[in-house]
């Protein structure tokens, strides 16, 4: 939430005399959070910060049932009307059905495809932030037996890391500003 708060904050401030592209709004925010990130791990390795991991494996949270549930999805009501005869009417009622049928597993399909694309997508955010925040920080902080006290190696600790978790994203962002053409930088 302060990471979130602080983005915004940052961008707004420093965006009110001019307008900035989406390029530069992106980079901005990205120097924002690194140099809180930095700020961040560099306290928590002068204070000697030890993370524990009592999570476990991502993977024994995962419930396998949760893979193969089908949703139950059925149309109310009649789809199309044919006619007032009997004759149309029971035509009217075949059809019907058969589109109901149709519609009802199409339904049923396109639920059940969104539903585990929606379940894998949760579990790999999840992981991905299982990694981020326990994982690679315990990683960091491991390193805070050596810097405890000592605010220079701290900050090289800290810029490090910094670096080697964050600064892919600026490279992602000026490979799609250069094939996009826009590679300018106007603070």
């Amino acid at each position: 939430m302060l990471v979130i708060a602080l983005t915004i904050v940052g961008v707004y401030l420093w965006g009110l005399g001019s307008h900035h592209t989406f390029f530069e709004n992106s980079f901005l925010s990205t120097t924002i959070l690194s140099a809180a990130f930095c700020s961040f791990i560099t306290v928590g390795l002068f204070h000697g910060i030890k993370l524990k991991d009592n999570i476990g494996r991502m993977t024994d949270k995962i419930p396998s049932k949760a893979f193969s549930k089908m949703p139950d999805v059925s149309p109310a009501g009649p789809i199309l009307e044919v006619g007032d005869g009997f004759g149309e009417v029971i035509l009217g009622a075949i059809i019907s059905i058969l589109l109901w049928i149709a519609i009802a597993v199409v339904l049923a399909v396109v639920l059940l495809m969104f539903g585990q694309l929606l379940v894998i997508s949760l579990f790999t955010f999840a992981a991905m932030l299982y990694w981020i925040f326990f994982r690679a920080l315990r990683l960091v902080f491991k390193n805070s037996k050596r810097t405890k006290g000592d605010l220079p190696m701290s900050v090289i600790y800290g810029v490090f890391y910094t670096f080697l978790y964050n600064f892919w994203i600026y490279g992602i962002l000026f490979l799609v500003a250069y094939f996009k053409g826009t590679a300018t930088l106007s603070f």
